[in-house]
Order: structure tokens, then C-alpha cells, then sequence
């Protein structure tokens, strides 16, 4: 795989994206209350920057936690004697 490629399944990549979405809906929402825009354009905005920090920061959590559970049950099936990852062993 290519050195520039191999950091994408990275944390820190994904931080990185998840605070640059999260700056530029915060900065749409922060616009729209500065210049008091009421039309219906601007209330979409507003209300798509919510619900996309809110999938932002849904995903971010439950992504992490399912990693963390993947890799729990990876390094137990790594460290588990080979009898008790196949089938029942005959006593």
C-alpha cells in the first residue's frame, strides 16, 4: 500500500475531518445568527448543520466504541488456545 494512503483508517485522520465538518457547521450556524437571516434557505442550513454535527459526533462516538469492541474480540480470538476457537474438543 502506498505511504499516502495508510493513514486513512487513522484516529488522528479522522479527528482531523471530524473538527473540520464541526468548525465549517458551527461557522454556517454562527453566519446565519450574525446577519439575522430569516428566510427559509437559511433556516435549512442552520437546522442540516445541526443534524450534520449531530451525526458527526453520533457517528465519532458509536465508531469508536465498535472498534474498540472489534478489536476486544480480535485479540480474543488471537489469544484463545486453538481448542476453544473450533469445535467442542472430545473429553
Amino acid at each position: 500500500m502506498p505511504d499516502e494512503l495508510k493513514d486513512w483508517g487513522s484516529w488522528r485522520l479522522r479527528r482531523r475531518f471530524m473538527f473540520l465538518v464541526s468548525a465549517f457547521c458551527m461557522l454556517v450556524i454562527a453566519y446565519c445568527l450574525y446577519k439575522d437571516l430569516t428566510s427559509a434557505v437559511a433556516e435549512a442550513a442552520v437546522t442540516m448543520a445541526f443534524f450534520s454535527l449531530l451525526g458527526i459526533v453520533g457517528s465519532y462516538v458509536f465508531g469508536a466504541t465498535w472498534q474498540d469492541v472489534s478489536t476486544a474480540n480480535r485479540l480474543a480470538r488471537a489469544t484463545a488456545p486453538s481448542h476453544e476457537i473450533g469445535s467442542p474438543v472430545d473429553k
